[in-house]
């Protein structure tokens, strides 16, 4: 079901109990007693109060879910310095730091209902953390000091991927070397990505081998394939 079909299908019962609520207000409390209009006042209140807390539930859940998505896909199973930069210990519980609960946040709202096709996060010598994520659509990215600004609310950044203009990649293993027909080839990749309006490329990291995922193709592989397809839709 599209988003539009979506919200039009969740939007009929807040439309059919307004109805409710205005047919009562215009013909039926005019003639009836004080005792009843009070009755159906609380009756029908009720019921708003009930949808609209519903409402919020399941849009905490959607926002919950995908905010696990992405933590997933940013911080993987590996025990790196950006999976360090991202937990500190408060009152004995590990709990996300100030930077990245709020990046996540943004990039949870940016990112919003489309597909996520890829993650990736580093974190530089300097303590830089650096974030992009690519959905079905767009490419977002955050910057954040994780020394200087530990307690900041980071800016997150979404663009078109359509406004790709160049790819460079750098494979890890050539065909010649003894080994390199085997299963790991080409080993890692290395891709370069500037976009229209951007000084600043985007370089991904990543191996094309990876032996628990789909017909053993790494998550930038797959990747590769939709940016050549980005660059080629531009001419």
């Amino acid at each position: 079901m599209s988003p539009g079909r979506a919200s039009r299908s969740s939007s009929r019962p807040l439309r059919t109990l307004l109805i409710k609520i205005f047919i009562f207000a215009f013909w039926t409390a005019p003639t009836t007693s004080a005792s009843y209009v009070r009755e159906k006042v609380e009756e029908l209140s009720s019921e708003l109060v009930v949808f609209l807390h519903s409402r919020t539930m399941a849009q905490r859940t959607s926002d919950t879910d995908r905010i696990n998505e992405l933590d997933s896909l940013l911080r993987g199973i590996d025990q790196g310095p950006f999976e360090m930069a991202t937990v500190s210990m408060k009152e004995g519980v590990y709990a996300y730091t100030p930077w990245y609960s709020y990046a996540l946040t943004s990039l949870a709202l940016l990112t919003a209902e489309d597909e996520l096709a890829y993650g990736q996060a580093e974190l530089t010598d300097s303590g830089l953390a650096k974030i992009v994520v690519f959905t079905s659509t767009l490419v977002v990215t955050a910057n954040v000091d994780t020394v200087g600004a530990a307690n900041a609310r980071p800016f997150a950044e979404a663009f078109p991927r359509r406004t790709l203009t160049s790819l460079a990649l750098q494979a890890g293993q050539g065909v010649d070397q003894q080994g390199s027909r085997a299963v790991g080839w080409p080993e890692q990749l290395v891709i370069e990505l500037k976009y229209e309006g951007r000084e600043d490329a985007i370089t991904l990291r990543g191996n094309a081998f990876d032996p628990f995922a789909q017909d053993n193709i790494g998550a930038v592989w797959t990747l590769l394939t939709k940016l050549r397809e980005d660059l080629a839709g531009r001419n």
